[in-house]
């Protein structure tokens, strides 16, 4: 099976030693503050695309392809808005009726 188009949703980012290093021993809890720093980063902007565009043309996959590309990124959007707002704003959010 080839590889596919690097602008596609699925393409995997590119994945250096550091950053599966960093990855594995945050899972472990073991991460040093630059490692966590790394496999926030590359959770972020590597995997989720945090930042990046979702839309696809229909050359690039159309509406599936967008669909795929705007879960990634809601995903990142999820672990930046709890690594930027504070905890208690987090937890009142989760009440029901706000």
């Amino acid at each position: 099976m080839p590889a596919p188009d690097p602008s596609s949703a699925v393409a995997r980012p590119d994945l250096s030693i550091g950053q599966v290093s960093a990855i594995k021993a945050l899972a472990r809890g073991e991460a040093t503050p630059d490692q966590q720093r790394i496999a926030v980063e590359y959770l972020l902007h590597g995997l989720s695309v945090v930042d990046g565009l979702s839309f696809r043309p229909d050359a690039l996959g159309g509406q599936r392809e967008t669909d795929f590309a705007e879960g990634r990124r809601f995903v990142g959007l999820q672990l930046r808005r709890i690594v930027l707002l504070p905890a208690n704003q987090l937890v009142e959010d989760l009440k029901p009726g706000s």
